[in-house]
Order: C-alpha cells, then sequence, then structure tokens
C-alpha cells in the first residue's frame, strides 16, 4: 500500500489583459498523490473581476503545459452580474495525468484567456531516514 503524499500549493498573480480587465487570483490546495497514479487537486480558486460587463458569461478552466484543455477541467461557468464579479470555485478532485505546470485561465464571453494563476503539479520524494 502507498501512503498518501499531501502537500501545500499556494499561488498568487496580478495581471491586467489587453481588454482592460483586472483579476487577481489565490489557490491554496491540498494535493494528493499516491504512488504513481494521477495527481488530484482538492482545494479552492479565489477569483476578483472588476470592470465586468453587466451581463456577462464567466468561464474559469486548467490548461496543461501546451495550453491543452485538461480533461474535465472546467472549474467554473456561469454567467455573471458586473462590475464587480467574486467568485470562490471549490476544487474536488480535479485530475491530471502526470506532473507538469498548469494553468487556471479565465474569459468573459468567449474573448481573450485572461491568466489567471499556475499550478505546478509534483510529486514528493520520500526521504529514507
Amino acid at each position: 500500500m502507498n501512503p498518501l503524499k499531501e502537500y501545500a500549493l499556494l499561488c498568487e498573480f496580478l495581471t491586467q489583459s489587453t481588454n482592460g480587465l483586472y483579476t487577481y487570483a489565490h489557490v491554496f490546495d491540498r494535493t494528493n498523490t499516491v504512488g504513481e497514479g494521477p495527481i488530484t487537486l482538492n482545494g479552492f480558486l479565489a477569483v476578483r473581476l472588476r470592470d465586468v460587463p453587466v451581463d456577462a458569461n464567466l468561464e474559469i478552466y486548467i490548461t496543461d503545459e501546451n495550453n491543452v484543455l485538461v480533461e474535465k477541467g472546467g472549474v467554473f461557468k456561469q454567467a455573471v452580474k458586473g462590475p464587480q464579479v467574486h467568485i470562490i470555485a471549490k476544487m474536488h478532485g480535479l485530475t491530471v495525468a502526470k506532473p507538469g505546470e498548469y494553468r487556471f485561465a479565465a474569459r468573459i464571453d468567449g474573448g481573450e484567456p485572461m491568466a489567471l494563476c499556475t499550478w505546478v503539479a509534483e510529486r514528493k520524494i520520500e526521504v529514507a531516514k
């Protein structure tokens, strides 16, 4: 039986996209891996957007290092009311197949992707004592 490995990640990113939208994202997670199996992200993503249209559709998703959408990588998709939007999205069991860099991004009304945060999925190496 492989022991369950847990570690915490703190990720903050501040950006301004070319269309003038601002966002602040904060991720704190407890990431679990069992042996060589997939890596599972459990946690939440908090996002603050401003200057959002009065009626808009917001989508938050995760992509891999090649900018390919992760299977079942939609974190949030819903109509929102601007101009200020505050989202806390729970991520329970968001699974990636292998270690690497993964990026959270948001789009408003299908527009340009806005980078929110980067998560580095890695396996911990246990040192014998």
